[in-house]
């Protein structure tokens, strides 16, 4: 089976939710790549009680994170001070309101509908 490279299935995965639930956060899109959630079932079943634990995870694995999602070529050079407001310590790191119900919601889409919805093609084999 034909496999795409895992940043174009990123890419179609936000375009086709953007069509679908409507404009998400950057904020959002950056810390659901970065840790490599974009584009899995699983990420259906999170919910508003999990996002303490991904804050979390930002807070206290921000370097290798930014370093593995600049590596991964998630975001370009400077994308984390631009979007994120911070400095390389990201402990202070929380999701606003509005920033935590669209994470609720973009898990909710993938439940309802499915990953591959989102990126038109069965690209996991």
């Amino acid at each position: 089976m034909y496999k795409l490279p895992r940043s174009q299935v990123i890419a179609e995965f936000w375009e086709r939710m953007d069509e679908t639930i409507g404009i998400v956060p950057v904020n959002v899109k950056n810390v659901v790549n970065v840790l490599e959630l974009a584009a899995t079932s699983w990420f259906g079943d999170f919910t508003i009680c999990d996002v303490t634990a991904l804050e979390a995870s930002v807070c206290w694995k921000g370097g290798e994170l930014w370093a593995k999602g600049a590596r991964d070529g998630y975001y370009k050079a400077g994308y984390k001070e631009a979007y994120f407001d911070k400095s390389e310590d990201l402990r202070p790191f929380k999701f606003s309101i509005v920033e935590e119900k669209c994470l609720v919601a973009v898990a909710g889409a993938v439940k309802w509908y499915g990953h591959h919805y989102f990126t038109k093609r069965d690209v996991y084999g």
